[in-house]
């Protein structure tokens, strides 16, 4: 009977607020096995609870009101959701008809509206004309690449970190140059 609890929505949202993480990474790629080694540049959002492995029935709970995610299990047990369209459409809305009150609330606000810049841009799918190559590409226009960094660096200042790997470690030479990221 316990295994179909649904969990009431303020329980998650405090649950959220003591466990839950909304992050923002900017991350670069090298694709050694091409040729020339391509480096690429990618936003990418997540919604993250970490918990003891002994814990999993509680993420499972949470990933049955959420109805995306996954659950994955190593040292410890993290319900996470990284799709954009899930974040935009169920994630966002979730935590906006129910809003946090602790220490999550800030972080969600900046996080929410990086994740809508991102779902603004992000890639449709293939383009099947003749001369393209497979995915169309969506460029940032300067003032919004400056607004996700400085979510980023606000939701890190929330934190009280540098962030899990490290400030500013996979920003790219060239926004450097170009006076779109600190330097």
């Amino acid at each position: 009977m316990e295994d179909f609890l649904i969990l009431p929505p303020d329980y998650i949202c405090g649950f959220v607020d003591g466990e839950g993480c909304f992050s923002l990474i900017y991350r670069q790629d090298i694709r050694r096995e091409r040729k020339g080694s391509p480096i690429y540049y990618y936003w990418r959002a997540s919604f993250s609870i970490f918990l003891n492995k002994e814990d999993e029935d509680i993420l499972k709970k949470i990933k049955n009101v959420f109805n995306c995610g996954e659950i994955y299990t190593k040292k410890f047990t993290s319900y996470q959701v990284v799709n954009l369209e899930e974040l935009h459409n169920i994630v966002i809305p979730f935590f906006s008809a129910h809003p946090l009150y602790a220490k999550k609330k800030k972080d969600f606000v900046l996080w929410a509206e990086a994740v809508e810049i991102l779902y603004k841009h992000k890639i449709e799918g293939l383009k099947f004309e003749k001369g393209h190559r497979g995915f169309s590409k969506k460029e940032f226009k300067e003032e919004e690449l400056k607004r996700l960094l400085e979510i980023q660096k606000l939701i890190e200042i929330e934190k009280g970190e540098k962030g899990r790997f490290g400030k500013l470690k996979w920003m790219s030479l060239a926004h450097k140059e170009s006076g779109c990221l600190p330097k």
